[in-house]
């Protein structure tokens, strides 16, 4: 159950910076305020993940692979 709230946990925090991205400095202030709700929603699931795992395993997964979709989204949407 941890792995599923850790998969959440990251494609919330994905979902975040990428709108964080789009509301190209608060000029579009509801796709910030958007990214505020989703990383606290990654930071809701996280704290579930870290009741069971430990911080290290926890954050060396959720880094690693946060890192390399927002790489990979960053190409798709904004080239």
């Amino acid at each position: 159950m941890s792995y599923l709230f850790l998969f959440f946990a990251i494609i919330t925090e994905v979902t975040a910076t990428l709108l964080l991205k789009a509301s190209n400095g608060w000029e579009k202030w509801w796709l910030g305020m958007g990214s505020i709700f989703f990383y606290s929603l990654a930071s809701l699931f996280l704290a579930f993940v870290l009741k069971n795992m430990n911080v290290g395993m926890t954050y060396a997964i959720w880094s690693g692979v946060g890192i390399a979709l927002i790489c990979a989204a960053s190409v798709f949407i904004w080239q």
